[in-house]
């Protein structure tokens, strides 16, 4: 294997300019890549050539990627790779963190900041043997407990140093031309020789962290994390500075360094573990809690706890807790951490939270796409409906909109309405977007709406004949009208034996005739219409009805016995002039403008009066009571029965 080259690429970003509120301006990361570049390049304890260590100070998110990309493919087999970041960092829901740029936006990190995912794969496809990362942002975890960017520390040949907790922010710099306090403190090991604990003349990423730990922890209440590769060993980040009258270890100080003689002093990175409003059932993610010895000599130490609802996952500078609570309620717990020998104990206590179980409204949409087609412009807009479910229990409390202003909806905790505006030409593509108490959900809609010709029916959609005597014969007309635009071609054909078309008299018209013996009954039938404008259908509807026999005249009274009805009798629509002697007469009828339109007979027999006759052609017979100058009763025609009243004059 060739000798080990060193390169290293420092990124730091104070300035944030798409997003300035939610990522204010920093004052440290200029002055942390001047004196983290200094310290790597020193002559007499940095191990990085000054051309194999580039600095990148406000970049775009392009520019970062490019960078970095670049850092990791031009890596040969025996390179040792060193990316450190300064700057602003976020972290999702889904525990995924971003490295911020100067045009980075909070609401849109995918596309404008750096995903831990993103390192990953270039890491993935170098050549590198080691890849030390180096982070000093913020880590606002969204999640409970802690824990590490998962893309980023779990591979081989990774080391992976943080300034802080997920749920910690990481301290800028006091004052403007300062350095921030991890990173001074990573400075300031770097070039220290009494970091370098085991004496082999090398200040190694372990050692540096175990340097940085408690000072930050004092400083800041900073806990800085380390993640590493246990089968690629501790990678070296400087060398010790030679020292007059030192031998050996490659310039490391002979004999034991005075710490080494004294007694081991336990320390832990938390003494208290508080973990609140977690759901039964949820799983939570593991809290690391670092070991380290604050005094001289080694620790032999050991972590226990006498809770079952906690479990202890030890290694060599840290141990894992995991925790799995079975119930509601407060868990108090406490975890012993104790040293074989002189090192002392620390007990830390722990709390967890768990919330009642609360019955919840869980949204299901069974709709999953809306497509309205094809539609003219003017016609009637047919919503169309996405179907919501609730699986849980409680108020949906439903509220949904639309991404076009096309689409009008309208919104209850069964079903969300979609109704598509015709009023003008253009797309009907857009989202229905479904907020509720049980979560939220996305519908996509096509279609589009165009000019053009647009059939119109009148009637819309039944054409009723209503009763119709099983003898006689009745006409209607439907009318077929352009309602948009050019020329509207038609045709139609019919079901149904009991009515017949023809063209109307008038153009676009279509004459409808039912009659002709018929038995009696309902019948129904259809006229369907297809055009270039669309397609329309009209139901036909008849009831044909018996005629209706008039009651046969009583015996004539005698003659003697009937008063004379002879001579004019007027009512709303006309009046009727009779003539004759009783107990028979003729009548003819007349309308208001004293036209003849019909005339019978009438038969008296006391003051009982009985008509026979018709009307326009219109066969009818009524029956009536003559009182003094006025005589009133019903008039039957078409089966139908009708209230009239005659007044002599």
């Amino acid at each position: 294997m060739g000798k080990t080259r060193y390169r290293a690429l420092l990124i730091g970003n104070a300035r944030f300019e798409k997003d300035p509120h939610n990522l204010p301006a920093l004052k440290g990361p200029p002055e942390d890549l001047k004196i983290l570049e200094r310290a790597l390049t020193a002559a007499e304890t940095g191990i990085h050539e000054a051309a194999d260590v580039r600095t990148l100070l406000d970049g775009t998110k392009p520019e970062l990627s490019e960078a970095i990309d670049d850092f990791f493919q031009t890596a040969g087999a025996n390179d040792q790779l060193l990316l450190y970041y300064s700057g602003h960092g976020r972290q999702d829901a889904y525990n995924n963190l971003y490295l911020c740029a100067r045009d980075t936006r909070t609401d849109r990190l995918n596309s404008s900041a750096v995903a831990d995912s993103e390192i990953s794969q270039m890491i993935r496809n170098s050549r590198a043997a080691r890849t030390l990362i180096v982070l000093d942002c913020c880590h606002s975890g969204s999640f409970k407990g802690g824990g590490m960017p998962e893309a980023l520390a779990n591979a081989g040949g990774r080391f992976l140093l943080t300034s802080c907790r997920d749920q910690q922010l990481a301290t800028d710099a006091g004052e403007t031309g300062g350095a921030s306090a991890f990173t001074s403190h990573l400075v300031q090991a770097l070039i220290a020789g009494e970091v370098d604990a085991n004496e082999d003349g090398y200040v190694t990423l372990t050692e540096v962290y175990h340097h940085i730990l408690p000072k930050l922890k004092i400083a800041t209440q900073q806990i800085p994390q380390l993640h590493f590769d246990k089968t690629v060993g501790d990678p070296p980040l400087a060398k010790v500075k030679a020292r007059a009258g030192d031998q050996g270890n490659g310039g490391a100080g002979a004999g034991v360094m005075p710490e080494a003689a004294s007694r081991p002093v336990l320390g832990v990175s938390d003494s208290k573990i508080e973990i609140r409003a977690v759901h039964l059932g949820e799983q939570l993610p593991a809290v690391m809690i670092d070991v380290f010895n604050e005094g001289g000599g080694e620790l032999e130490w050991s972590a226990t706890s006498e809770d079952g609802w906690m479990a202890i996952q030890a290694e060599k500078r840290f141990f894992k807790v995991l925790f799995t609570p079975q119930k509601a309620g407060a868990h108090r717990g406490s975890i012993y951490v104790r040293d074989a020998g002189r090192g002392g104990s620390r007990r830390i206590s722990v709390f967890v939270e768990v919330l009642e179980p609360v019955a919840k409204p869980v949204l299901v949409v069974e709709t999953q796409a809306l497509d309205f087609g094809r539609l003219r412009v003017g016609a009637r807009g047919a919503p169309q409906v996405i179907r919501v479910v609730n699986r849980g229990s409680g108020e949906l409390a439903i509220r949904a909109h639309s991404t076009n202003p096309a689409l009008k909806v309208t919104a209850n905790d069964d079903a969300v309405a979609v109704e598509p505006d015709l009023s003008h030409a253009g797309s009907l593509a857009g989202e229905i977007v479904i907020n509720s108490a049980g979560g939220r959900a996305v519908v996509k809609v096509t279609g589009e709406a165009e000019a053009g010709p647009l059939l119109v029916v009148k009637p819309g959609k039944v054409l009723d004949f209503g009763e119709v005597p099983v003898d006689a014969y009745a006409v209607l007309v439907v009318r077929v009208e352009n309602g948009g635009s050019d020329y509207l071609e038609w045709s139609c054909r019919t079901e149904g034996d009991f009515f017949g078309v023809q063209n109307g008299d008038e153009p676009n018209t279509i004459k409808v005739s039912v009659g002709g013996q018929r038995p009696p009954g309902p019948c129904i039938g259809s006229i369907f219409i297809k055009s270039n404008g669309g397609d329309a259908t009209v139901n036909v509807r008849a009831l044909f009805v018996a005629p209706v026999q008039p009651p046969l005249p009583p015996p004539p009274l005698p003659p003697q016995l009937v008063p004379s009805l002879a001579g004019w009798w007027q009512n709303p629509n006309g009046r009727i002039l009779v003539s004759g002697l009783a107990p028979v007469y003729q009548y003819a009828d007349y309308n208001v403008f004293g036209v003849q339109i019909g005339g019978g007979t009438i038969t008296v027999n006391g003051p009982q009066v009985f008509m026979q006759g018709s009307s326009l052609l219109i066969p009818y017979t009524a029956q009536l009571f003559i009182q003094g100058m006025m005589m009133s009763g019903t008039v039957a025609c078409l089966g139908s029965q009708n209230p009239v009243v005659y007044t002599r004059g």
